[in-house]
């Protein structure tokens, strides 16, 4: 829960020299978009294709009242993009963008009075990790780690208190990108350390998503490989005072991924993703995976589109009851809808959604303040060569409706 991670075609790194960019395989063809909507990231450096604004992470302190961060271009340039719901309107609130170019990708609200944003900064020829927090009258860039020497970025965040919040993500120091290395920083509220993490894959590791129950439990998700041509989903759990790898399942001949984690208890969590079934075929499936205290399990999910399926985001307000967010390929080759699948009853099931976009409505963000209400966010295109626009569905205890969201 609280992350922001992405979609593409292809499960790979992708090192925009001397950025480092996470491009998370969603289920479409390769020609089913331009590369703008195919490559998004976890250290967040966006594309070159006209893009507009990308909203990526969401986070809700209490009924009606929601921060939402991403990026938004200027030319070439990527800006900080923050929106906040008061009520039921939608505004966008100033947020320094420091370096050449910075995005954010995660967010974590304590009250309507402080949030923690990350996401990455590029400034004189590197990538750094970027956090801001909000003390509920403005944002501020505060102090951040970035081991790498070429490349870091922050994906993901879960605040605890006003000076307890993890963040999650991954760093290299090589040139050409690999290998790479998770990440993992503990922010007290004024400054932040790096805490050591596994990073068992000899080419890729990178962790998207990050959930805490306690001060010493904890649950990060995201992906590892060492072959770069297939990945496997990465679970690691904090225990006490260390960071170790747990078992999951990694499903799919062509590579598996998880991209949030939700926990309501050290014995429940929910985690997204997908899997890509086939070697040979780009169309990917829907993956959920629960965790039951012990032992990591796949979950049957709805795949509604025949152009592949995407989950992104994940929120959970009891073990029973999680809303898990990404996209819907309802045609191989066509458009994509957003995707939204509801656990009710002890089952998962699709639920109707606006889809507003003629091109392509991706969701990558939810989160669920109760039952009756819920709010996913993400980007949508007109058509599928014209620039992004910010994408806000909302839930109100029976369907989800499209809510007004600015896009600079």
């Amino acid at each position: 829960m609280r992350k922001r991670l992405a979609f593409g075609t292809l499960l790979a790194l992708v090192v925009a020299t001397p950025a480092i960019a996470l491009a998370v395989a969603a289920p479409v063809s390769a020609t089913q978009a331009p590369a703008a909507t195919r490559l998004s990231t976890v250290g967040l450096t966006p594309s070159s294709e006209p893009v507009t604004a990308r909203l990526s992470s969401v986070s809700c302190p209490a009924f009606e009242r929601c921060v939402a961060v991403g990026y938004y271009l200027v030319g070439p340039t990527s800006h900080t993009l923050v929106e906040s719901l008061i009520g039921t309107t939608w505004k966008v609130t100033a947020s320094p963008s420091p370096g050449s170019s910075s995005a954010l990708s995660g967010v974590s609200c304590v009250g309507v009075s402080f949030c923690v944003a990350v996401g990455n900064l590029t400034a004189s020829g590197k990538t750094s990790t970027l956090v801001e927090e909000f003390n509920g009258s403005s944002w501020s860039v505060e102090s951040s780690k970035s081991p790498g020497t070429t490349g870091n970025g922050l994906s993901g965040v879960f605040c605890r208190s006003t000076t307890s919040c993890t963040a999650v993500g991954t760093s290299t120091s090589s040139a050409q990108g690999f290998p790479t290395h998770t990440l993992v920083e503990f922010f007290n509220g004024h400054s932040s350390s790096v805490e050591a993490s596994p990073s068992p894959g000899v080419s890729l590791n990178a962790l998207g998503g990050v959930d805490c129950t306690s001060a010493s439990s904890c649950e990060a998700v995201g992906l590892t490989a060492s072959n770069i041509t297939k990945t496997k989903t990465l679970v690691e759990s904090l225990s006490g005072a260390s960071w170790k790898v747990t078992s999951s399942p990694s499903p799919g001949a062509g590579g598996a991924s998880l991209t949030d984690v939700s926990c309501r208890s050290p014995a429940s969590c929910v985690a997204v993703g997908y899997e890509q079934p086939s070697a040979t075929s780009q169309l990917g499936h829907t993956l959920l995976e629960s965790f039951n205290g012990s032992t990591w399990s796949v979950t049957v999910s709805p795949n509604p589109g025949a152009g592949g399926d995407f989950l992104a985001g994940v929120s959970c307000i009891s073990a029973s009851t999680c809303v898990a967010v990404g996209h819907d390929g309802k045609v191989a080759g066509g458009p994509t809808k957003s995707l939204v699948e509801m656990l009710q009853a002890g089952s998962w099931k699709a639920a109707s959604t606006a889809s507003p976009g003629t091109g392509n409505n991706f969701l990558l963000g939810a989160f669920c303040f109760s039952a009756q209400f819920c709010v996913a966010v993400g980007w949508q295109t007109p058509l599928s060569d014209n620039p992004t626009k910010t994408l806000v569905e909302t839930f109100n205890g029976h369907t989800w409706s499209l809510s007004t969201s600015p896009s600079p």
